[in-house]
Parts: structure tokens; C-alpha cells; sequence
């Protein structure tokens, strides 16, 4: 629940940076107010979670994977696109084989997903457009920041990578290009990059562009 329930030992969590708190008790009893949810609060933790648990190379965030996932889709599935991860901002991105290992996961994450679509006001639409988008950025992933895809479990039917190589951003700019575009698709007025951000900006597209071609694995 997102009140504080009764006991004292009830574990929550906090996010940043708005300092609502989610309370954590039983899965039976587990609910999460959507009134509470912040896109702040997501941009930011996603903005810090990278990719692969961590270990690729160059780290890449959950914010700019989703980000990206927002322009492979067609216009009407963007929003979902963008949040399709969006439950990671309290679930945490665990890799897949660890997710398989856990079995509440996949209900609190659906917990925490419809809530955020409460929030948002977006609906599964074309799922399978928005699956077809991860897994292209998956294939793309791996082949750049994992050292290419031999010993990888990639589902069938195998999707080709993207041609250009994935560069990725700094984090403090996914943050505020995730907020961007959620922005843009939920019709609210785009806020502003920043000097910084702006900074960030021009030097992440010079070096995309000059480092375009993916490697030869």
C-alpha cells in the first residue's frame, strides 16, 4: 500500500527525487497509488540503471533503451514504448535469468506497470509492435555493448540489428530526453535541455555520428 500500513516492520522504498514512499507488505496486499507515481522519480531511477545488470560496455541506462524503443515503434504505441519498462523505477532491472529465478516478480511488476498506465493514461495497444522494438534494441545492444551475439539466447525469429552503432548517452541526458519525450506524447509543453544538458547534447550526437559503424565482431 502507499499509505504507511499499521506495522512498524513493513518494509517501503523511497524515491527521488519527490521522497514518496511505497510500502511493501505482503503480495496479496500489495497496491500502489498512482497519485504517488512521479516521472521525475522514473526518469531518474531508470536514468541509473543500466543495462545487462550492469555489465556492458559502454554502460547504457534502462532510460535511454526505453528512449530509444519510443522511435522503433509506430506513433500511436510511442508512449508505451517509452514505458514499457517503466516498472523498473521500483521493481529494479534484474537480468533475465535472475527475473526467471523469482516468481512474485512478474506480479509486482504488473502491479507497478498498471499503475504507472493509470497515471499516464496509456493502454496496450499493438504490444507486439513495442516486443518487436525491445528485441530489435536487445540484438542491438548486444552486439555493441556485449561483444557481439555468439552464446546469446536471442528468441526466434532472429530480428536484425540496427544499422547504425549505439552510442550511449550520459545518464544525466537520458534522464531529461526520457522526460523529453514523455512530455511530447503525453501533450504537455517540452521542457527545456539546459545549458549543460544542451552541452551534453552536442557532443553525444558528434561522437553517434563519427562512431556510427558498428565494430566487426
Amino acid at each position: 500500500m502507499s499509505n504507511p500500513p499499521s506495522s512498524r516492520n513493513t518494509l517501503f522504498m523511497q524515491c527521488h527525487p519527490s521522497g514518496n514512499r511505497f510500502y511493501f507488505p505482503h503480495i496479496d496486499g500489495l497496491e500502489i497509488d498512482p497519485t504517488k507515481i512521479s516521472a521525475e522519480d522514473i526518469a531518474y531511477a531508470l536514468s541509473v540503471q543500466p543495462r545487462f545488470g550492469g555489465h556492458c560496455h559502454p554502460v547504457m541506462s534502462v532510460a535511454e533503451h526505453c528512449w530509444r524503443v519510443s522511435y522503433e515503434v509506430e506513433r500511436e504505441n510511442a508512449l508505451l514504448g517509452l514505458m514499457h519498462d517503466d516498472a523498473e523505477y521500483l521493481c529494479i532491472d534484474l537480468p533475465t535469468p535472475i527475473k526467471a529465478l523469482v516468481p512474485d516478480y512478474k506480479t509486482i511488476e504488473r502491479i507497478v506497470h498498471e499503475a504507472i498506465a493509470e497515471k499516464f493514461g496509456f493502454i496496450e495497444y499493438r504490444l507486439d509492435d513495442v516486443t518487436r522494438a525491445d528485441r530489435v534494441l536487445f540484438c542491438t545492444e548486444i552486439r555493441d555493448l556485449m561483444g557481439g551475439t555468439d552464446g546469446w539466447n536471442v528468441r526466434s525469429p532472429v530480428l536484425e540489428p540496427l544499422p547504425r552503432r549505439i552510442i550511449p548517452m550520459p545518464r544525466k541526458l537520458a534522464r531529461i530526453m526520457f522526460l523529453r519525450r514523455l512530455d511530447e506524447l503525453t501533450g504537455k509543453p517540452i521542457r527545456p535541455l539546459g545549458f549543460f544538458n544542451g552541452l551534453r547534447w552536442v557532443i553525444w550526437r558528434l561522437k553517434s555520428w563519427i562512431k556510427r559503424k558498428p565494430e566487426s565482431i
